[in-house]
């Protein structure tokens, strides 16, 4: 109402919906040698017009909880740094935020499945996707390249990662990985490299020895813990 204005012949219907928590940055695919993941919890009002921006009216603590987790003790919890740090069971939504701090899931112990579990009493109660846990594997990041003899290839050419489930992850240690050529004599690579602790991948230099003549040298790659790549890098040396 307003004075000397008629009140509006069709009023404002408001709705008040219960809202959804979703995890934004929460992996799907994990490994025993996965570095902590930072996620954080996102709200949502189903059936909002801007359902994906409305903030919070007030700070808002929501809890956290592993459920469903295979074996159990899969992950021992909640940190609130990516190394050391404190070991948490809520995370905060701020005020007039609609994402909550960050939060970390911790390394997982073994093979096997979990979810993530977020909620605040008489808001919300939501539960994650299946966070899958699988042995690690390496990968190439090209399945063949093309050196000239007595050359090395271009620095970021050729990487090798460390993969679940074909994913990409980053480490929570550094790990060295051995490489071998098939043929030593064509195509040489250095007998050792090593992935940073934190990250996923390391580049890595193919030396053009002697001509291929079409038959291919295959680089192969190995780590402790790690299963060999299941495509060799096939190198041709011009």
């Amino acid at each position: 109402s307003a004075s000397g204005y008629s009140a509006p012949a069709t009023k404002l219907a408001v709705n008040v919906a219960a809202p959804v928590f979703t995890f934004s940055g929460l992996d799907s695919n994990r490994s025993p040698a996965s570095a902590r993941n930072n996620f954080s919890v996102y709200v949502t009002t189903p059936g909002a017009n801007y359902s994906g921006s409305q903030s919070a009216a007030a700070d808002l603590q929501i809890n956290l909880a592993v459920v469903d987790a295979t074996p159990a003790g899969i992950v021992d919890g909640f940190y609130s740094a990516p190394t050391g740090g404190a070991a948490v069971t809520q995370v905060l939504l701020r005020k007039d935020y609609t994402n909550s701090d960050g939060v970390y899931v911790g390394t997982p112990t073994a093979a096997g499945s979990y979810k993530v579990q977020a909620s605040a009493l008489g808001v919300a109660n939501s539960t994650s996707g299946v966070v899958t846990v699988s042995a690690p594997e390496l990968r190439f990041s090209t399945a063949a390249v093309t050196v000239g003899k007595g050359l090395k290839t271009y620095p970021y050419e050729a990487y090798v990662y460390r993969a679940v489930n074909g994913t990409a992850f980053s480490g929570s240690e550094a790990l060295t990985v051995n490489l071998s050529s098939s043929d030593a004599s064509k195509a040489s690579v250095p007998a050792s490299i090593t992935i940073p602790a934190g990250q996923s991948y390391v580049y890595f230099y193919v030396t053009g020895v002697d001509l291929t003549n079409g038959v291919p040298v295959s680089i192969d790659a190995s780590a402790s813990g790690y299963s060999a790549p299941a495509t060799k890098l096939a190198v041709n040396v011009a």
